[in-house]
């Protein structure tokens, strides 16, 4: 499993040697900026056709437009967005990912996992910083 971190970073050590290193990877997180860049296409559909190339499954998080999972033949998936209030996007990608492997680790299929990071990408927008309220931290 793999996270490109951000655009910025892609920027900085290339594109190439960002898929060169990453080269096995079986599953990654691409929110739509980074997949644009990863694959230079604007086109959900492309972008999971072209990260498919390299890894058997491809999630772009797409923000207040949900999230969407597929693989080489195209989108397999895509589920909408949990409406919520926004008051902080930090640490929202990383909350979806773990709510995705928290999910597939439990033996979820594709919509579960989907929906259970976006479920935890939009409790994450919900409060301040990227740290989970309280009541969760320690569960």
């Amino acid at each position: 499993m793999v996270d490109p971190a951000s655009v910025g970073f892609l920027q900085d050590v290339g594109t190439g040697n960002f898929l060169e290193w990453t080269a096995g990877a079986d599953l990654i997180f691409a929110n739509e900026d980074e997949a644009r860049v990863l694959t230079g296409s604007a086109d959900l559909a492309g972008q999971m056709q072209r990260l498919g190339a390299r890894f058997s499954r491809v999630v772009i998080k797409r923000g207040a437009a949900g999230a969407a999972i597929g693989g080489a033949e195209g989108i397999a998936l895509t589920l909408p967005a949990v409406r919520t209030a926004t008051v902080d996007s930090t640490g929202a990608g990383d909350a979806f990912a773990a709510g995705f492997i928290t999910a597939l680790l439990k033996g979820g299929d594709e919509r579960a996992c989907l929906a259970a990071g976006i479920a935890a990408g939009a409790e994450a927008v919900g409060v301040v910083g990227g740290q989970p309220p309280a009541k969760r931290r320690h569960a």
